[in-house]
């Protein structure tokens, strides 16, 4: 659709984004070309936003507008809808989602903690049990990823033993306990 509003020339429309049923965005989007430069407009919830697209090319002034309303939309999704954040997560992560699990080991009185990264944490829960001479109790399991594991392996590097096992301290446990699940 195409036309003038004082002097500029307009190629717009109402754009509706939904997800999962909801409406997330309404906003009425246009393209305005005023002296020989193209500007994106956009009108959501009574605000009106303009940006200059600093060009004289129209196709790669749709592109330019396109990306940035679904930067747009997509940063609104991201704030106001957690199911959404959840999928972007688990799209981002490339596959590398599963459980941060947090293992204690107790030998004679010598206790640790294995702080691993797994997709199937009973079948990894069975794997050290077989191989270790102490009692092993799963103290938690936070769904996450591997570089939330890397994050718990930093926060706790004081501790470290070696290759994923820690001493198991009062404020190791404390922390493990808090912990609010990332997903």
């Amino acid at each position: 659709m195409q036309h003038d509003v004082q002097g500029w020339t307009e190629l717009g429309a109402c754009v509706r984004v939904s997800y999962s049923s909801r409406v997330c965005c309404t906003s009425r989007v246009g393209l305005f070309l005023r002296k020989e430069t193209w500007w994106y407009t956009r009108t959501a919830r009574g605000v009106q936003t303009r940006l200059s697209l600093r060009t004289r090319d129209e196709l790669a002034a749709r592109l330019c507008a396109t990306s940035y309303e679904r930067f747009l939309v997509t940063r609104e999704m991201l704030e106001r809808d957690s199911e959404f954040r959840r999928l972007v997560r688990a799209y981002l992560s490339n596959g590398n989602e599963g459980w941060v699990y947090f293992i204690v080991v107790d030998d004679e009185g010598s206790r640790r903690v294995k702080i691993g990264f797994s997709r199937n944490v009973q079948q990894r829960l069975k794997h050290i049990e077989v191989h270790s001479a102490g009692t092993v109790t799963l103290l938690r399991k936070l769904k996450g990823t591997r570089e939330d594991e890397r994050e718990w392996h930093r926060k706790f590097s004081h501790l470290h033993l070696r290759r994923e096992w820690f001493r198991c301290t009062d404020d190791l446990i404390a922390a493990v306990r808090m912990a609010r699940d990332s997903g």
